[in-house]
């Protein structure tokens, strides 16, 4: 969000004397200003000034407007919200009016020469350095007789005085803030990007109501799209635009005068093609929480069938379910593994999977999730990928696109183009293999994992279309006569084949094995430090046992578990933290029941 949001707010109710006074404009403008604040983010008390009845002069106004252009850029916004009564007058210089009147704002003030006029309006906005500016007018320009006004309704008008002819009031003057000239300078090139929405029609009145509104008729539908309304029929970006804000009330404020006969149509102007934002608003969660269970202890290819809530990552949606928490993505790039935490070189993204591993039986996992239901696009790079089903349903392979390029082409055709593999591979976490999937019966299963391997960087169009029954089991032995002739993908991460047996005799001091090694990520450390065991299969490790000491010799942490990962957490045992410098360590690792000391090494801390 580029800039800052300046504006100013008038609502006048007390005019001089009685017989004008309206008894809601006031009101209003304290809601709008109220609303406006309740987005932070672009909204301060310091940037938003109220004008209300007597502080809302034509001279008031005309300050408040010139004050914040002294102190604006370019790249700020302007808002100009006005709620009180309309008029018009005879058309002064320059002659503009093809109806031979002017419109005006009425500010505080019982004569027209208090007022402000349209051809004035122009000029103060035309003279802000800002290139946005959005206007807000719930008035109504002077017309003929009222009838059949509806019971606590009242029209927003000073006079009985002729309207304006269509297409000759105020949305058409401000137009002209980009389009005539104004003294030497010709306005065309200050390109500004102009919204203007206005409560009725150049010759039509606009009406405020007592109960239930308690609002002008417009204020009341544009304060319930400026609370979230109007991104809800938009496009829930979170985010009202002023083309929202018009695209929910028009047809409410329309709908409401209609049924009292009061013929009151908001009218919309826009000068750009962009959406220019009025206001953030705070958006439901449309999270969902979906949860599986994993049956067996060891390793799962896991995916996250949703986008996670809350701008969070994978690490933050499973972190609290598995305990010691490690997860590994692997990198396309460099042919290898990357790990988590920290979670800064995961990608989060639907579609993607990962490696987990669970030292339990029936562990339970959830992830708060926004549900998609529009296909989505997963980029994968040549070489092998892990991905994932999006959705919480099945997804039928055969149902699925590949881009390449200006290219599009079903699963199959792809792999016979030689874009992508003919299989794709889900781990069985129970046998301790891959299985194969092939794209013309096969499907990708919420919360699971898949290896796919692409001999070209393209993209994935997953649809969310579920299969139709499984087909025979006489189709999968197909699969497995030809598994010799397929490449294989990477193993799970610590499934590593030891170079030789562990020679298990001695003391404990004096038992290594060469293949078996504890390394310490990150290092340096700023918040934690993770000890890992490498070179066995975690599923032999009993234990893991880790004592830290400073420069000087002093032990400063000691810990063990029976896992192969263990954490420090920088804490030491008077219950501080332990300060910036270099510190020496060692680890022994007890496979299958005997302890294995590992050399000495050092890790830095940088806090």
């Amino acid at each position: 969000m580029a800039g800052d949001y300046y504006a100013v707010i008038v609502g006048v109710s007390d005019y001089p004397g009685m017989i004008n006074d309206l008894a809601y404009t006031d009101d209003d403008a304290i809601a709008v200003y109220n609303s406006l604040l309740e987005d932070d983010l672009r909204w301060a008390p310091n940037r938003v000034l109220l004008l209300l009845d007597a502080a809302a002069t034509r001279i008031g106004v005309n300050q408040a407007i010139t004050g914040i252009g002294a102190q604006a850029m370019s790249d700020d916004v302007f808002l100009l919200y006005f709620s009180g009564h309309g008029t018009t007058g005879p058309d002064i210089e320059f002659l503009d009016e093809a109806d031979g009147l002017d419109e005006y704002l009425c500010s505080y003030g019982s004569t027209v020469s208090e007022f402000i006029r349209d051809d004035e309006l122009s000029d103060w906005l035309s003279a802000l350095p800002m290139d946005r500016i959005i206007v807000m007018l719930d008035t109504c320009f002077s017309g003929g007789q009222i009838k059949n006004v509806a019971e606590g309704a009242e029209v927003k008008s000073i006079n009985q005085g002729p309207a304006p002819r269509s297409g000759d009031g105020f949305a058409s003057d401000l137009e002209r803030i980009n389009q005539r000239a104004i003294g030497p300078q010709d306005l065309n090139d200050l390109d500004k990007q102009i919204v203007v929405l206005t409560a009725s029609d150049e010759d039509e009145y606009s009406w405020e109501f007592g109960a239930p509104l308690y609002h002008g008729l417009f204020t009341y539908y544009l304060l319930q799209a400026l609370d979230g309304a109007g991104d809800e029929e938009g496009n829930l970006d979170g985010d009202v635009t002023g083309e929202e804000a018009y695209g929910y009330l028009s047809p409410r404020v329309v709908s409401t005068s209609d049924t009292y006969h009061l013929n009151q149509h908001p009218q919309f102007l826009t000068l750009d093609s962009e959406p220019l934002t009025v206001r953030s608003w705070d958006k439901p969660s449309d999270c969902s929480g979906l949860s599986t269970t994993l049956s067996v202890a060891g390793w799962h290819m896991i995916s996250i069938p949703g986008r996670i809530c809350d701008s969070g990552d994978v690490c933050s949606a499973l972190r609290d379910d598995l305990d010691p928490f490690y997860l590994f993505s692997f990198d396309t790039s460099v042919g290898g593994y990357v790990m988590a935490p920290p979670c800064d070189g995961i990608d989060s993204s639907p579609g993607k999977g990962y490696w987990i591993r669970t030292y339990d039986d029936e562990v339970p996992i959830d992830a708060s999730v926004e549900l998609l239901s529009s296909p989505l696009t997963v980029d994968i790079k040549e070489g092998w990928n892990q991905i994932g089903d999006p959705f919480p349903l099945p997804v039928c392979l055969r149902e699925i696109q590949v881009v390449n390029g200006t290219q599009t082409a079903s699963f199959t055709e792809a792999s016979d183009l030689d874009w992508v593999s003919k299989y794709l591979f889900s781990y069985d976490s129970t046998f301790g293999g891959y299985q194969m999937i092939t794209p013309a019966d096969g499907e990708l299963e919420p919360w699971q994992g898949y290896w796919l391997r692409a001999y070209t960087d393209c993209s994935l169009v997953i649809p969310p279309v579920p299969c139709p029954p499984a087909p025979p089991t006489s189709a999968l032995s197909v699969v497995q006569s030809i598994r010799h002739e397929v490449e294989s993908p990477p193993p799970p991460p610590s499934v590593s084949v030891l170079l030789q047996e562990p020679n298990l005799s001695g003391s404990e001091d004096e038992r290594t094995i060469s293949t078996v090694t504890v390394e310490v990520n990150p290092n340096p450390a700023f918040s934690e430090a993770a000890f890992m065991v490498h070179g066995v299969c975690w599923c032999q490790v009993r234990g893991l046992r880790v004592k830290v000491y400073d420069i000087s010799g002093k032990l400063v942490f000691s810990q063990e578990n029976e896992y192969p990962v263990l954490e420090w957490h920088l804490d030491l045992p008077d219950g501080g933290i332990a300060a910036n410098g270099v510190y020496l360590w060692r680890a022994w690792v007890n496979v299958t029941g005997n302890w294995q000391q590992m050399e000495v090494g050092k890790l830095a801390v940088e806090r």
